[in-house]
């Protein structure tokens, strides 16, 4: 009988090592599964955020191109107003100065 006893204390033992080395390996498993998805769920969230702030990026150049654009359609709007306005105040100015030059240095055929 107690050959019996220490044979099952042996058995035991030996289900005992294989239960843990079982449990050692599927833990390294678990563990290496989840290593694996949080690096997949980074990669993603990484590559989520650069197309995020591409548009972003992309959305704030269209809208500075379209205020720019209207800068520049409200510029070259205000230019022709001024060219029109010195426009009358040129020309008198002008013909006097051309009329001078004549009066002065026209006249003489010499």
């Amino acid at each position: 009988m107690a050959q019996n006893v220490a044979d099952e204390i042996r058995e035991a033992e030996e289900k005992a090592r294989v239960t843990v080395k079982e449990a050692k390996a599927e833990s390294a498993r678990m563990i290496a599964s989840a290593r694996s998805e949080a690096e997949e769920r980074i990669k993603r969230a990484r590559q989520e955020s650069h197309r995020h702030f591409r548009e972003e990026i992309a959305k704030t150049e269209e809208m500075a191109e379209q205020k720019a654009a209207g800068v520049l359609s409200k510029g070259r709007d205000d230019a022709r107003e001024l060219e029109s306005k010195l426009q009358a105040k040129i020309k008198p100015v002008a013909e006097w100065i051309a009329e001078e030059v004549m009066s002065r240095y026209g006249g003489n055929k010499d």
